[in-house]
């Protein structure tokens, strides 16, 4: 597991569409707006990944057994995922954290979604 920290706009969820990709992991966004976003912003690029889904939904197939034990996800804007669990406080190796350097990405800042 990776979690990937940068400030806004730099290049994160360009980070998860890659991965998404080339792993076929569904990204788990905190809405349904984000999700929407996802959709577009990977079609922009003419990236094919499979469809985002939302926290609540990931959470009704949890509850439903619907998830299976091979299926990848990777969870999109993980503040806001956390805040809708009422989590206060969390902790976690600094191992897991790569930085990323919005120099780096693929896609330009010009390379904006707007729904």
């Amino acid at each position: 597991m990776k979690l990937y920290v940068a400030k806004r706009q730099s290049g994160k969820t360009s980070k998860l569409i890659e991965e998404s990709a080339k792993n076929k992991a569904i990204i788990v966004a905190p809405n349904e707006h984000m999700v929407n976003y996802i959709i577009k912003f990977a079609e922009t690029i003419n990236v094919d990944i499979p469809k985002p889904i939302s926290v609540h939904t990931y959470l009704e197939y949890l509850a439903s057994g619907g998830i299976f034990e091979e299926q990848k996800f990777l969870i999109d804007e993980l503040q806001f995922v956390l805040n809708q669990m009422n989590v206060v406080s969390a902790t976690f190796d600094e191992s897991y954290v790569d930085k990323i350097d919005p120099l780096e990405t693929n896609y330009s800042e010009t390379c904006k979604v707007s729904l």
